[in-house]
């Protein structure tokens, strides 16, 4: 994954999101205050973890690094991160630490079943050897990281939901916001529809200047009434590696009714490579995208060819700057970012026409 471009403005808020479509990782960091990590994920193309690369780049290392849930392309380099940083917190939810599976009588044995595995067993250690590096947070817990305040959204202490003891992993989900000075972001991590219903009981949707929509803009995860408050920049990461790529792009899905509240939806990396796309500006509707591609039981093709597959991404990222008024200072994507924009009378009634507030410039590598 090819990180270059991405230089930390000193002066402003920096939120730096990574996702080539096979992991997700978010990097935050204000003037004062190192950088934040919220996930990590491991690169099979690249054999290590990027977000660990970007960081060794700075005299700083980093604070905190939160983990929201435990799925592999959040949690996958973790351990990674762990043991380069001796003095790195680790901040989780009570549910991220399931009971040890069957079959794993040791640590040893939980470890080689997998970096999600190898990661939740070095946190597991790392709570006994030293518990003051492994802290726990919750709806409405705060975390002050220098000039930085981090709130947790949920889930509530104690929590259990779907089925059995621990549930699906996205049921307990941990989305977070984070403000600086007048600016706020809020980060959706992978927390489903039900979830956003229960934090939404708790707590009334509020804007924030970005807003990384959560589990990869599926239908699913998507809550009406937090995208009716306007966030001003929507971002999202795709995913890759299953059955079915995310976000999809028919007219009945996730992203669709996400434009439907926006004027575009910013994306780290197109679901697939497309060719002859690099080195520009790219902006397309949804639809633009969608009928350049070919879904079939064989996999996706543009024009009848068959795209490279999601293992020969090497990019997907954006980093954006914040002033302390939550004005956007500039925002800058790799190559295969894209921006998707909303057809002409696409959006509801509900949502309007919104123009990113206070945007300045965009430039996309």
């Amino acid at each position: 994954m090819n990180l270059d471009g991405i230089e930390p403005d000193g002066e402003a808020l920096n939120i730096v999101v990574l996702g080539p479509g096979f992991g997700e990782s978010i990097l935050v960091k204000s003037p004062k205050s190192p950088w934040v990590v919220i996930d990590s994920f491991f690169s099979a193309v690249t054999d290590d973890v990027p977000p660990l690369r970007f960081l060794k780049r700075g005299l700083y290392p980093p604070e905190f690094l939160f983990l929201s849930h435990r799925h592999e392309d959040h949690i996958g380099g973790a351990e990674a991160l762990i043991d380069h940083y001796p003095d790195l917190k680790v901040v989780i939810n009570d549910q991220l630490l399931p009971a040890q599976p069957r079959g794993a009588t040791n640590f040893r044995q939980l470890q080689r079943a997998g970096r999600k595995n190898a990661a939740l067993a070095r946190i597991r250690d790392l709570k006994v050897r030293d518990s003051g590096r492994v802290l726990d947070l919750h709806q409405g817990e705060n975390l002050a990281c220098h000039d930085l305040e981090i709130s947790a959204l949920y889930p509530p202490r104690g929590h259990i939901a779907g089925k059995g003891k621990a549930g699906h992993p996205n049921d307990h989900s941990s989305p977070l916001r984070i403000r600086w000075k007048q600016c706020e972001i809020m980060l959706g991590s992978d927390l489903e529809r039900k979830g956003w219903q229960a934090v939404h009981r708790w707590q009334k949707p509020a804007r924030a200047v970005l807003f990384k929509v959560p589990h990869h803009s599926s239908k699913n995860a998507q809550s009406k009434e937090e995208l009716e408050c306007g966030h001003g920049i929507l971002v999202t990461t795709p995913y890759t590696l299953g059955a079915e790529c995310l976000p999809r792009l028919e007219d009945h899905e996730g992203l669709a009714f996400i434009l439907g509240f926006g004027n575009a939806v910013h994306l780290t990396a197109i679901p697939y490579k497309l060719k002859g796309t690099h080195g520009r500006l790219l902006k397309r509707s949804r639809r633009q995208i969608r009928d350049k591609l070919i879904f079939s039981d064989r996999g996706v093709g543009r024009k009848g060819l068959k795209l490279k597959a999601p293992k020969e991404m090497t990019h997907g990222w954006i980093h954006y700057s914040f002033l302390e008024d939550g004005r956007i200072k500039s925002s800058i994507g790799s190559e295969g970012s894209y921006e998707i924009q909303a057809e002409s009378g696409s959006r509801t009634s509900q949502g309007g026409s919104r123009p990113h507030q206070g945007r300045k410039s965009t430039k996309w590598r």
